[in-house]
């Protein structure tokens, strides 16, 4: 059986686990400014102490920081993404169906493309019941021009932030659709 003593898969772990935990560290490091800065002053100590021990927590702790600060300068900005074209036809596949409210079907969803331009930002979509609309189904994908909304914090202090909820879901946006304009 192989024994996992070696440096380099233990910073290898931390690696992996600072981009892994990245979507609860993003907000700190994604200032370029401040990654920069943490990446270059600590390795100041590797020059005065000269103990293995302390040095290989140091290697640790910034290979943490490089993991965390990867993933946030790589993950993808609904901004970005739909304000390039102002007539964007986007594509959603709906992959998990939510209880629906009086007034909508809710689901989660992501954007497979936008015009032609392939994407996996997640989404919340909500369809109205208005118009008769049928509800959606687990696999099915949709096609719509209207363009996506920030998700509204809340307006009362103290009332539960559904929208820091589903930032930390991955989800970045909502649709808002009627049966016309899927």
């Amino acid at each position: 059986m192989p024994r996992f003593d070696s440096f380099l898969f233990y910073a290898l772990i931390a690696l992996i686990a600072g981009q892994l935990l990245s979507n609860y560290y993003s907000e700190t490091l994604s200032n370029g400014l401040v990654g920069t800065i943490i990446l270059f002053l600590l390795p100041i100590p590797l020059l005065v102490f000269r103990k293995t021990w302390l040095i290989r927590t140091i290697v640790f702790y910034e290979l943490f920081i490089l993991g965390i600060f990867t993933a946030a300068q790589h993950q993808e900005s609904v901004t970005d993404l739909f304000s390039k074209n102002e007539k964007s036809l986007s594509r959603i596949k709906i992959y998990e169906v939510l209880r629906a409210n009086t007034f909508n079907y809710r689901y989660y969803g992501k954007v497979v493309s936008v015009n032609d331009t392939a994407s996996s930002v997640k989404v919340l979509v909500t369809v109205s019941k208005e118009d008769r609309a049928v509800a959606l189904k687990v696999g099915q994908q949709l096609v719509t021009k209207v363009k996506p909304k920030p998700i509204d914090p809340p307006q009362n202090p103290g009332a539960f932030d559904y929208a820091a909820y589903l930032k930390n879901k991955g989800i970045l946006a909502q649709y808002r659709l009627k049966k016309t304009t899927i």
